[in-house]
């Protein structure tokens, strides 16, 4: 009987010796095999503006916030390249749908003249600006 104990531990701790040991080698062909499926992931220019804002200011507003007046009818839109797409609002048509599906979808905005927001990021030719809406990115040569 006292055999039989010892015999069953043993084979347990000898399988899970072998078992421990076929998992872990690594050869050639696993790093390559484990390489090719790595994906790399690019960021956008305005995406690293955004995160290295915060990463400055740590969440926290300036004290000194600079207020932006909308000075022609312009759009905003939440992706700042998409504003590169997008026409000027003098030269949209009330019969382009595809601007009309997104106005809908709440993927563009259309900002009158006047209203005012606050600046939060700038960049290049565009303003990340918080108006009533949202945070939006518009055309810098739109506000003042």
């Amino acid at each position: 009987m006292m055999k039989k104990r010892m015999i069953l531990p043993a084979l347990v701790l000898l399988l899970s010796a072998a078992c421990h040991n076929g998992r872990y080698k690594v050869t050639e062909e696993t790093k390559t095999h484990k390489d090719s499926n790595v994906q790399v992931l690019e960021t956008d220019q305005t995406e690293k503006t955004v995160e290295n804002a915060n990463k400055s200011n740590a969440g926290f507003r300036n004290e000194v916030e600079k207020e932006v007046t909308v000075t022609v009818p312009c759009f905003g839109v939440c992706d700042s390249t998409v504003l590169d797409m997008l026409p000027a609002p003098g030269g949209a048509t009330r019969r382009d749908s595809s601007i009309i599906q997104r106005l809908n979808a709440g993927e563009i905005f259309l900002l009158q003249a006047g209203e005012k927001g606050i600046r939060e990021l700038e960049t290049g030719s565009k303003l990340f600006v918080r108006f009533s809406i949202g945070e939006v990115w518009v055309w810098k040569s739109s506000v003042e």
